[in-house]
């Protein structure tokens, strides 16, 4: 008579050497995966610069000018009104709405009366300002609360040129602020392709930022957001929104920071992404390449500005 035996299991040391080779495939797998997501994220966000620079072109056949950085009714350096903020009015990312298919969005804003250059103010076009707005956030970059304003691209207003002309005006000390003007969306511009004399294939227009300061200490909402436009402080203390110049390297806020220079000046004169190793940048012939951060400092200057009269890194 024959023994019906029951089929012979696994040991604990089999269960263990199956799990540690598990684990071993998922540690090998993961950053394969996190990868491939970080590639498509960075190809939406690509997206997005692509639409917004579509958008500008666009907005370029209509009135035969690039829209303004920041619209002020005060013409002088740095923004001026009697109190902020009166003098400010819609910056570039609002006047390009219709040309992003946000009529809608658009056409509730009241370009007659002043546009906050602080998410706490109180002014007509307040409420609308804080609409979230998905055509200016890089999907690379975390969200909560506040940060859901934040604008990921910001147009250049300008950079350090070829022959080291100083910037439009600068505040000096700790707080290290200068305005360019030598750009294509700065305080007040109407530049057109023909002002753009460096070459559309040569000059940035808009490029990634991470830096934006939404929130201050407590995380009320006080600061700045895709819609803002410039704070028109009646002394020295005025500065433009949603723009930056190519003055310091990419991905250096934190550098800059430690050093004293003041947030405002950080997010004014450095551009910064989540993708790791550089940020996206938008030409003005329309095309999105990617720019390493260790690209040679004088000639990612000179690519933010549109009028230096040299070739990339030449000299006059």
């Amino acid at each position: 008579m024959s023994i019906a035996r029951s089929p012979r299991g696994f040991t604990l040391v089999e269960l263990l050497v199956v799990i540690a080779i598990i684990g071993v495939l998922i540690a090998l797998l993961l950053p394969a995966v996190q990868q491939a997501r970080e590639a498509a994220r960075r190809l939406q966000c690509r997206n997005n610069i692509k639409q917004l620079g579509l958008a500008l072109h666009n907005y370029h056949d209509t009135f035969l000018v690039f829209p303004s950085g920041n619209l002020t009714t005060d013409t002088q350096y740095p923004p001026r009104s009697a109190n902020d903020p009166e003098g400010t009015m819609a910056p570039w990312t609002v006047l390009v709405l219709p040309y992003l298919e946000q009529d809608n969005l658009h056409n509730q804003f009241d370009f007659e009366s002043p546009f906050t250059s602080h998410i706490s103010q109180t002014t007509p076009n307040a409420t609308i300002q804080r609409t979230p707005n998905k055509a200016f956030q890089c999907p690379s970059f975390p969200r909560n609360g506040n940060e859901e304003l934040k604008n990921n691209y910001f147009g250049v207003m300008g950079g350090v040129d070829v022959n080291d002309a100083p910037p439009r005006w600068e505040q000096t000390g700790s707080v290290n602020y200068r305005v360019f003007d030598n750009g294509v969306l700065f305080q007040n511009s109407k530049i057109s392709f023909r002002d753009i004399t460096d070459g559309t294939t040569n000059t940035f227009m808009i490029g990634e930022s991470v830096d934006q300061k939404t929130a201050y200490g407590s995380g009320s909402p006080t600061h700045h957001g895709w819609a803002q436009g410039a704070r028109t402080h009646n002394g020295n203390n005025g500065y433009l929104n949603n723009v930056a110049a190519t003055e310091n390297p990419i991905n250096r806020a934190a550098d800059l920071l430690a050093a004293g220079w003041h947030d405002h000046a950080v997010w004014q004169s450095t551009f910064g992404s989540q993708h790791p190793g550089g940020a996206q940048f938008l030409y003005a012939d329309g095309s999105v390449p990617w720019v390493s951060e260790t690209m040679n400092l004088p000639i990612y200057q000179q690519c933010g500005v549109r009028n230096d009269g040299a070739p990339l890194g030449g000299l006059n």
